[in-house]
């Protein structure tokens, strides 16, 4: 029992979750490279496709950091990863807006609410 409410999925991971699906679908969530025309480091060479999986899959999840600026090395495929998952998130959030706005203005949901600058804020 306490396994299964291990699996079941919070507030701050279904987006985790969705994201991946999604990208799995589209056939964007692999462990192989996006392009071979930029150079790569001897770090980047030395990486096994399992770990690029590994890389891409955590970074969909939500962290934490340091309030200190990046010093480290640049993963340009990590890079292109992101800009997959931004995009994608854009589209939801784009989504979600324009449902919203065809239910108000088509009428359909209750428009007496005092609650509407929460419900924006969460």
């Amino acid at each position: 029992m306490a396994m299964e409410k291990s699996l079941q999925p919070n507030e701050s991971t279904q987006e985790a979750y969705l994201t991946a699906f999604e990208l799995i679908r589209f056939g964007v969530l692999t462990a192989s490279p996006y392009s071979k025309s930029y150079s790569r480091s001897s770090l980047e060479v030395n990486l096994q496709p399992h770990l690029t999986l590994v890389s891409r899959v955590l970074s969909l999840l939500p962290m934490s950091f340091k309030a200190t600026p990046w010093s480290g090395p640049l993963n340009r495929d990590l890079l292109v990863f992101n800009s997959f998952v931004k995009s994608l998130n854009r589209s939801y959030r784009n989504l979600a807006e324009m449902l919203t706005l065809s239910f108000f203005m088509n009428d359909l949901v209750e428009k007496d609410r005092k609650d509407y600058s929460e419900i924006a804020n969460r």
